[in-house]
């Protein structure tokens, strides 16, 4: 960015900002779409093709330290759980087993509940639920997908939510560097940002990002420029530190936070 001019920082900025709002207004819609998924479907739920497997979990009762103490109930002998360890739960603790749901590729189609729970205790206090969906192929699994991106894109909305917000925040980040780097050109060329307006009782009062460093003192005068460069009145400085200033403008000016000053030529 070490050689662009001030007219091709303000384009790549602005490019830069819509495609960060972009991003955001996709990982949004990604989230809420996560979410209401959430809702119309139970937490317990896995969706499955035969051949396919996921890893599971559940919590455990305090005395269960062994995973032989495991076993599970499944209505169908294609459908299976390898217990692989017992740990403790990351967010609200206690004991909780993981492990492996397979489904054999000769499963039929349908809806299966397989139960987890201790050796000694089948009771449904004890037990662990999983809801296990199988379906025939790729697309009836599509179609039946709860959330839109998922229907439409055949990827899961949280998936989208994972690329595109690391996204925004580069972007947003180059904009920012891309803002202070328009800022310093802008004082090499004598020009600044407005960046605080107040209605006075007969003038505006402006602040802006030129002091005596830049040669603005009190009592110089500055154009007042639109967003497009052009002229639309003229501020008197009331007070300058060494990197700001603050300066009054004409009541009949319409000057807002998006209008720029420029130094006399």
């Amino acid at each position: 960015m070490g050689t662009l001019t001030l007219d091709q920082v303000n384009r790549l900025r602005n490019g830069l900002g819509k495609c960060g709002a972009l991003c955001c207004i996709v990982f949004l819609l990604a989230v809420v779409d996560g979410l209401v998924v959430g809702f119309r479907e139970p937490a317990n739920l896995f969706r499955l093709l035969g051949g396919e497997s996921v890893a599971v979990n559940g919590y455990l009762k305090e005395d269960v330290t062994d995973l032989a103490q495991l076993t599970y109930k499944s209505p169908s002998d294609g459908i299976g759980v390898t217990f692989e360890a017992i740990h403790s739960g990351f967010w609200l603790g206690g004991k909780m087993w993981r492990g492996l749901l397979t489904v054999s590729p000769e499963q039929e189609k349908g809806e299966y509940l397989v139960a987890v729970h201790p050796r000694n205790d089948p009771s449904p206090k004890a037990s662990t639920l999983l809801l296990v969906r199988v379906y025939p192929d790729a697309e009836s699994m599509r179609r039946d997908a709860k959330s839109f991106i998922q229907r439409t894109l055949n990827v899961s909305p949280w998936l989208v939510f994972t690329c595109f917000f690391p996204l925004a925040l580069l972007s947003f980040f180059l904009v920012f560097l891309l803002s202070q780097r328009r800022e310093r050109l802008m004082r090499e060329i004598g020009m600044a940002d407005i960046y605080y307006v107040a209605r006075g009782a007969s003038a505006w009062e402006i602040s802006f990002s030129l002091g005596t460093q830049h040669g603005v003192e009190p009592g110089s005068r500055l154009n007042v420029l639109d967003r497009d460069g052009l002229r639309v009145g003229e501020a008197v400085v009331i007070e300058s530190t060494t990197t700001d200033s603050t300066a009054t403008v004409d009541i009949q000016c319409p000057v807002t936070p998006r209008h720029m000053v420029s130094r006399l030529n």
